[in-house]
Parts: C-alpha cells; sequence; structure tokens
C-alpha cells in the first residue's frame, strides 16, 4: 500500500513538473496514403527526478541480515562436520565388524597350557565391597595357577563398611596366599589406592580385579601366557556380565558388552591397531608400568592413560577374547548414569592430556595413530552429535529459504542421528558379535537400545560440562563408586540362574 501510495505521489509531482514544460509536438503527416504520428519524447531524466522519495522506500521493504547469514554460516559448518565426523565412525565400526567376521583371527598363544609360570601378584581392588569381596577371593582361591608363584593382594582402600573383616576372615584360610593390604590415609581412588599397593608386589607380572569380578579357575594362566612375548607390556580379558537376567538394563548391557568386546576389542587386535587395557581383568608387566611412570592418581579412567601412556612408551597391549571374566552389570538407571559419567569424564581426561602426543609420536604406525585418535574421541561423539542435531535443528527454524541442499543435509542428519545408516554401524557390530556368541534371541532386544543412546548422550554431554567446571572452579578429582546389588554368597549365572560361588559358569564362548 505504502509502495502505491509513493509511486502516485511521484506520477503527480512529474505530471506538475510536466506543466512548466512545451507539451510534446504532435505532427500527423500522410505517407502512402498512410498517418503518421510523431511524438516528441518525454525527458525521462526529469521524470526520475520527480520521484526521489521511492528508492529508499523500496529499500527499508528488504533489509540486509549480515549477522543472521554469518550465524546460519556458522550452524551449517557445525552440522556439516558433525555429519562427516558420525561418517567416519560409522566407516569404523563397519570396518571392525567385516574383520571380525572374514578377517584373520588373532588368538596368542591359546593353546600354551603347560610352561614354566613366572612369580603373579593379584589385586584386587575394593572399596566398601562387603557384598562382594568375599565372592572374588573365594574364585581366586580356586585357581589353576601354581601356588608357590602366586600373591593374592586384596587391596582395601579405606573402606568404612565390613569390607576389612571379610577379608580378613578368608585370608586366615589361606595365609599363604592371601596378604591383605588395608589402606587408611592417602590420596583417594583406584589409581592411588594401586600405586600404594605396589609396595607388596612381587616379580614383574600384576593382574588387577575388581571386588565384584568372578574370575574362572583357568583364567590367571590365560592372562599370563601373552607376557612370554617381551614386547607386551599389558593383556586385557574380555567382560561377561553375571546378571544378565535381573531385568531389561542388564540385558542391554550384556548387548553393549558383546558389541565391545566380542567385536571391538578383537577386530583391533586383528588389525593390530590399539585394543584398550581394562582397570579389570587386565594384566601388565611391572617394568613397563615404571616405564610409563606408574598408576594416573589425577584421572577417573586410570585404564585409559595407561593405554596410551603404555603405547608411547613403546609397549604393545594385547586382548584375549578367551580369557573369560564373569562382572556384575548396574541394575539401575541411576547407577549407570553415574557409571558412564565418570568414564566419559576419565576418558575425555586422557583425550585432553594424549591426543597430540600419540598423533605425532615417532615409532607408532599411521594406522595406530588414526585408531588411537578415534577412540579416544568415542566419548566425545554423543555430545558432539547432540550439538550438530541442535545446529541443524535451527537451520530448519531459522533458515527460511530453504535451498536444496539444506534440505538435504537436514535429511541425511537425521538418518545418520536416528541410527539408520551411519551409526548403526554400532547396531551392526552387537547382531555379529551376538551372532559369533551363538544367541540370537538376544537380538530382539536390539531396537531398545535406542534408550540407552539417549542416556549415554545425556551423560557424556554432562561429563564434559563437568570437566570445565572442575577446571574453572579448582575442584578435586572425585571417584564415585559403582553400587553393587548381588546378595553376599551367591552369583548369577549367564542364564539368570543363581548359582553358588565355586561352581564353574560354564564353557568359554568368547573366541570363534
Amino acid at each position: 500500500m505504502a509502495l502505491s501510495c509513493g509511486y502516485a505521489q511521484a506520477s503527480a509531482s512529474a505530471s506538475a513538473s510536466s506543466l512548466s514544460q512545451p507539451l510534446p509536438r504532435l505532427s500527423v503527416e500522410s505517407m502512402n496514403g498512410r498517418p503518421v504520428i510523431e511524438l516528441t519524447p518525454i525527458d525521462l531524466q526529469k521524470v526520475e527526478q520527480a520521484r526521489p522519495e521511492v528508492a529508499p522506500q523500496r529499500q527499508s521493504i528488504m533489509p540486509s541480515q549480515p549477522a543472521s547469514a554469518a550465524w546460519l554460516s556458522v550452524l551449517r559448518f557445525v552440522a556439516i562436520a558433525t555429519m562427516l565426523l558420525i561418517g567416519v565412525y560409522a566407516c569404523r565400526h563397519y570396518r571392525f565388524t567385516l574383520s571380525r567376521l572374514y578377517g584373520k583371527q588373532s588368538a596368542l598363544y591359546r593353546d600354551i597350557n603347560v610352561a614354566d609360570w613366572p612369580k603373579l601378584t593379584v589385586f584386587v581392588a575394593a572399596h566398601n565391597e562387603e557384598a562382594v569381596v568375599a565372592d572374588c577371593l573365594q574364585a581366586l582361591l580356586a585357581t589353576t595357577y601354581p601356588r608357590d608363584r602366586l600373591k593374592i593382594v586384596p587391596v582395601n582402600d579405606r573402606s568404612t563398611d565390613g569390607t576389612k573383616q571379610i577379608i580378613d576372615r578368608i585370608a586366615a584360610t589361606a595365609p599363604d596366599l592371601i596378604q591383605p593390604f588395608h589402606r587408611q590415609t592417602g590420596k583417594p581412588g583406584k589409581a592411588a589406592a594401586l600405586q600404594d599397593a605396589l609396595a607388596f608386589m612381587e616379580g614383574d607380572l600384576l593382574i588387577v580385579f575388581d571386588a565384584d569380578y568372578l574370575p574362572r579357575p583357568d583364567l590367571l594362566k590365560e592372562l599370563v601366557v601373552p607376557f612370554f612375548d617381551p614386547e607386551v607390556g599389558a593383556v586385557m580379558g574380555r567382560v561377561v556380565p553375571q546378571n544378565v537376567g535381573t531385568n531389561l538394563l542388564c540385558r542391554l548391557l550384556d548387548l553393549e558388552r558383546s558389541g565391545g568386546y566380542q567385536v571391538d576389542q578383537q577386530a583391533r587386535m586383528n588389525l593390530k591397531l590399539v585394543p584398550q587395557y581394562g582397570g579389570t581383568v587386565g594384566g601388565i608387566r611391572k617394568s613397563a608400568l615404571d616405564l610409563a611412570g606408574g598408576w594416573g592418581c589425577d584421572t577417573l579412567a586410570e585404564d585409559t592413560d595407561m593405554t596410551y601412556r603404555l603405547m608411547l612408551s613403546g609397549w604393545k597391549t594385547a586382548y584375549l577374547n578367551y580369557a573369560e571374566c564373569y562382572e556384575e552389570v548396574p541394575e539401575t538407571w541411576s547407577v549407570r548414569a553415574r557409571q558412564l559419567t565418570r568414564w566419559a569424564k576419565g576418558h575425555d581426561q586422557t583425550m585432553f592430556r594424549c591426543a597430540f602426543d600419540q598423533a605425532f609420536k615417532r615409532g607408532i604406525t599411521p594406522r595406530r595413530r588414526v585408531d588411537g585418535t578415534l577412540l579416544l574421541g568415542v566419548f566425545l561423539m554423543p555430545a558432539l552429535l547432540l550439538l550438530g542435531w541442535l545446529c541443524s535443528m535451527a537451520l530448519y527454524l531459522f533458515d527460511g529459504t530453504h535451498p536444496l541442499w539444506i534440505g538435504l543435509l537436514i535429511s541425511a542428519f537425521a538418518a545418520f542421528s536416528f541410527c539408520t545408516f551411519g551409526n548403526f554401524g554400532v547396531f551392526f557390530q552387537i547382531a555379529v558379535a551376538v551372532r559369533l556368541d551363538g544367541n540370537a534371541r538376544r537380538l530382539r532386544l536390539m531396537p531398545l537400545n535406542m534408550i540407552g543412546f539417549g542416556v549415554t548422550i545425556a551423560t557424556t554431554t554432562q561429563a564434559l560440562f563437568s570437566i570445565a567446571t572442575d577446571k574453572l572452579f579448582k575442584r578435586e578429582l572425585k571417584w564415585d563408586k559403582t553400587v553393587r546389588f548381588r546378595q553376599p554368597g551367591v552369583s548369577s549365572s549367564s542364564d539368570g540362574l543363581q548359582v553358588p560361588m565355586g561352581i564353574s559358569q560354564g564353557e568359554s564362548h568368547g573366541f570363534q
């Protein structure tokens, strides 16, 4: 409406000014009997000068938006970068899964049963573990490892329940094997406790168990065998949940463990990449530990930290998929969330410390550099996925033009986010792991893993904020212990039945 009024005013002004000018000359002539009309042209420049207000009014209804365009460019960049990263991790999952299905499988020294067994020390990390520590110690007493070359050290770190009394009672039944270490002072945390317990170690080989783990009788021999290779600085066995039949969460965590160990860890071993040393069901050479600088007491993930410090020191880590040990997984979502937060926070701490060194350290093969970098980022990716998700939503809501490539971007990112293409690599990995385990019925629970996917995004994002606020306010490191649910004296088998401790859990199904 404003534009029409402006145009009318300009026309009136032009008409008024034209009254002071001579009228156009009109002549009518005849050419071949046809009239010819000749008009004198109007001076168009004067007409345009008569409507100077039109151009500003047209500009006012089409404002420029340089700030909005800049923000949209940033959003596009973040969304595209996140999508590309998810694609890289998807290819990684598919590569591992295909290696596990069709590649050459590595099974170091599996057939060795008789050897000159070296002196071995076993640490059992315990903090307020009265519900489970007795089961772990009794399982270790049933080991087939030579008793004259074995020492078991329960590391009781400042427990305030009945853990000390239980350890002392069991130690009294086998004083030649068990030497308790009751730690009352010192820096809190598992890594600090293990560092102090090194004073009780005998020999050069050390194996660590958390107090809720249930080792099989032959497990110690299986974990020691790879150390006959002088280049191996650490070994890691497979973790299998023993309370699967408790509830839905335990069954979902069983699927997750299968994918992580049966496929992910074994594939990295097959491809000579970076198998991850775990803080339990893992062994380490004392000389390698000393060369790496001892346990990292300022991190929540001492196992991930040790994985990279061993690699940077030139040592290899061996993964043994057939060396199974049984654990208790969280039975409530709140406990699971706290456990994930601790893992993510500790893993990200290692990422910030070691990413640059492992990427440029001499002596590390290019494929191990790439895999090591991607392994460091596994707990960062869920938070980045959330960021990319939000950026794509903002593009959809605030970019009014919606060109074709933006629509394609949003569609592609939605496919990645909802695991229909890119992140489906994780689900493919789990499906293959279940097949290798010979229990296909568990696949019926696969769609429900989206619940755990959402919890992972929330907890890993919270872990990043926690690291930032701890650094800002200079807060001390706090180690959050995982709550135990098992009743003393019994353990759950893989099918959910309660069985007394000391009875075999069945044949190993870890390596196929």
